[in-house]
């Protein structure tokens, strides 16, 4: 048997292995790469939209209604809010219930909120977000 093609087939062999080691790990590289980056900006992404939001909300008391237990709540920000992520505080203890005249209050847009402790109130409070706004009744 002849030997001498033998030992030019092990180097070849070697090569062709470390070759193939080395572009899987530059693809396993490349892919877990891209994954972390694309995680990364889909964060900052949101967290920035989260800010703005709350930059953008608005909320002032127009009126309290303590005749008909009511305050009317403007949004005089850019952003739509919802009446579920408004507090409002009467005499500084936050009211559990609250009857929003609507599911969420547009830009420029006044709601009503309705309870029977408003009619013994001293002050009012109304907080959402970064926004707060308070009136003596």
């Amino acid at each position: 048997m002849n030997y001498k093609f033998m030992k030019g087939i092990t180097p070849v062999i070697a090569i062709i292995l470390l070759l193939m080691i080395t572009i899987s790990l530059v693809g396993f590289t490349f892919v877990w790469f891209q994954r972390i980056t694309s995680s990364a900006m889909n964060s900052t992404q949101q967290n920035l939209q989260n800010q703005q939001k709350q930059i953008g909300t608005i909320l002032s008391i127009d009126n309290i209604d303590k005749t008909n237990g009511k305050v009317y709540v403007r949004n005089s920000g850019s952003f739509t809010v919802d009446t579920d992520s408004i507090a409002v505080y009467v005499n500084d203890t936050e009211m559990i219930t609250c009857t929003w005249s609507g599911t969420s209050i547009e830009p420029g847009k006044v709601a009503s909120c309705t309870n029977s402790t408003i009619k013994s109130c001293g002050t009012v409070k109304v907080t959402s977000g970064g926004s707060t706004d308070m009136k003596s009744c």
